[in-house]
């Protein structure tokens, strides 16, 4: 009987099947209030630590600004290959970016714009639409590997009513398949 694993575990380019990646994600902002130092002075030490690290990809979400990304990105110089879409401010796209070790290729970068609740009153509604613009998939593939990397930006269900259709891990699936049919 063949393992249903067995098409990805092939050689690829020479590269042994068998390797095995390094992944970390990381929200570097916390929040929008928060008591901790500024992200561009949290940033010296994460990145020092990944940097050191033996990861090999580091996925970030809410870097918001073109100065956070250039400060996260400057201080992570073992990590060449950068994915991530450019908004109109120069910012990440739905403050999405992810740094890599290995080389990158196929980067698509797909909005959670749309989806809104069918119930609940106007405000609540309006402030659901707000967040939806915020939330995003980033994905790419590692070149020369069977490998696609997806980097997601949720918000929390502060209802706790976690639908059987609908609701944002449904979106995300629903996202993940039109930014990656090939998946």
């Amino acid at each position: 009987m063949s393992s249903p694993y067995e098409k990805w575990s092939r050689p690829v380019n020479g590269e042994p099947a068998t390797a095995t990646i390094g992944l970390t994600s990381l929200n570097v902002c916390c929040g929008l209030a928060s008591s901790l130092p500024p992200p561009k002075e949290r940033a010296v030490e994460f990145c020092r630590r990944l940097d050191e690290s033996d990861v090999d990809v580091v996925n970030v979400q809410e870097a918001w600004t073109p100065g956070l990304f250039r400060a996260i990105r400057a201080q992570l110089p073992s990590f060449p290959f950068v994915a991530r879409a450019t908004g109109v401010a120069g910012q990440p796209a739905g403050g999405l970016a992810s740094f890599s070790r290995l080389p990158l290729q196929s980067v698509t970068y797909q909005s959670f714009r749309g989806p809104r609740p069918r119930a609940a009153g106007p405000l609540f509604r309006a402030n659901r639409a707000l967040w939806s613009r915020l939330q995003d998939t980033l994905t790419f593939a590692l070149a020369g590997r069977r490998t696609v990397v997806g980097n997601v930006h949720l918000t929390a269900n502060r209802d706790g009513d976690w639908p059987p259709t609908t609701g944002t891990i449904c979106s995300s699936e629903r996202s993940w398949r039109r930014a990656r049919p090939d998946f």
